[in-house]
């Protein structure tokens, strides 16, 4: 990280003769700058860059500017794949258990980090001969979005307050040096 910083500032005192001027005038030159230039500048830029696992898919991006005054920021994003891949016996015990009787909020609940289509997924397989006793969950009523989400993730969006097709936030100051 360190060798990027110091090409960044050697790129930056080749291409660019004042940073004060750079940065002051940022928003306007941006547009102008190709990737690799916008590439050292936010490398040049950036103290430290924290990424926090906050839910299945839900990832905290946080960043510590160079610039005190401009603090710490942060944002989230959603990823499409989520870290909880394998199924445990424990899990599975829980679908043969549970899944034919327990409503679906209930059942997400014991399975925090899987989501309904994948608990669909692993029902289907462990009741494969017993196709009729599957049928009632197809009636369910259920937002299409919420489909690829675990509990853990639909906690974390009600607690940051954050709607349901979203697959990432504003930038959010958390800090600024006063003067």
């Amino acid at each position: 990280m360190l060798r990027l910083v110091l090409d960044g500032i050697l790129a930056l005192s080749r291409s660019t003769p004042d940073l004060d001027y750079l940065t002051g005038s940022l928003e306007a030159l941006w547009a102008e700058y190709d990737f690799g230039k916008r590439r050292t500048l936010i490398n040049f830029l950036i103290k430290e860059v924290a990424i926090d696992s906050m839910s299945t898919h839900w990832l905290r991006v946080q960043v510590l500017w160079l610039h005190e005054e401009w603090g710490r920021e942060e944002m989230f994003y959603h990823r499409r794949v989520g870290g909880n891949k394998e199924w445990r016996d424990e899990e599975k015990k829980i679908i043969r258990d549970h899944y034919l009787s327990m409503p679906r909020m209930e059942l997400m609940a014991l399975l925090p980090n899987k989501t309904w289509d994948s608990i669909l997924q692993m029902a289907r397989r462990i009741f494969r001969n017993e196709g009729e006793k599957n049928e009632h969950r197809k009636k369910e009523t259920f937002p299409r979005w919420m489909v690829n989400c675990s509990h853990s993730d639909l906690v974390f969006m009600r607690e940051h307050n954050i709607e349901g097709k979203l697959s990432y936030t504003n930038w959010e100051p958390l800090s600024y040096r006063r003067r």
